[in-house]
């Protein structure tokens, strides 16, 4: 049932990004070294219908659970972003405070870009009951001190095992550069995955 559920799922979620004139793809897969409490996290991302490579980060850090509902991550993010031809080089810190309260869990991220000089307040929130869930984030650029980026996501998270899992979803983002800049969107397909070593 629960399978017959996310194929369903994952076939309209494709239908519309199909549909969309610029539909992404993203994909972020965690591999968790429990024994170290260290997770190891690339990133990739492809636009243009699926025919440009334009994003690769790599996040490597540590997590401290506080307690069974709260635990903390920090990061150093190496990322290499596409512009025109060229690539170019960033130098990221993350740090991550999560709250999680069933059905809800709250993330706070701190993220600091040290190439550009740029620090933002990431804020999401998701709901998530029986492997269906919804997310929120919003970024605050605390450095020109307003929004500039939302996602919203929806989607279906599959534990495979005890120490995998796998999250299907339809992600819509909106950007803007500046204060008073015209919103922009863009579609993707998110497919993650979670592993603990």
């Amino acid at each position: 049932m629960v399978k017959k559920m996310t194929l369903t799922l994952l076939f309209l979620l494709l239908i519309v990004a199909v549909a969309k004139a610029d539909v992404e793809f993203w994909s972020t897969d965690t591999f968790q070294f429990t024994s170290y409490g260290i997770n190891v996290i690339p990133e990739f991302r492809i636009k243009d219908n699926l025919s440009n490579f334009y994003y690769l980060q790599t996040y490597i850090g540590p997590t401290w659970e506080i307690n069974k509902n709260f635990r903390m991550n920090v990061y150093y993010g190496l990322k290499y972003q596409k512009s025109g031809s060229d690539w170019k080089q960033s130098n990221l810190g993350y740090l991550d405070c999560i709250n999680a309260f069933y059905p809800f869990t709250l993330r706070s991220r701190l993220e600091g870009d040290a190439t550009n000089s740029i620090l933002k307040l990431r804020e999401q929130l998701q709901f998530k009951v029986n492997g269906y869930y919804v997310v929120d984030e919003a970024f605050y650029n605390i450095t020109s001190a307003f929004i500039d980026e939302n996602r919203l996501t929806g989607g279906y998270n599959w534990k495979v095992n005890p120490l995998s899992d796998v999250t299907f979803g339809y992600l819509f983002r909106s950007q803007r550069s500046t204060l008073n800049g015209a919103w922009t969107g863009s579609n993707a397909i998110v497919i993650n995955g979670n592993v603990k070593i």
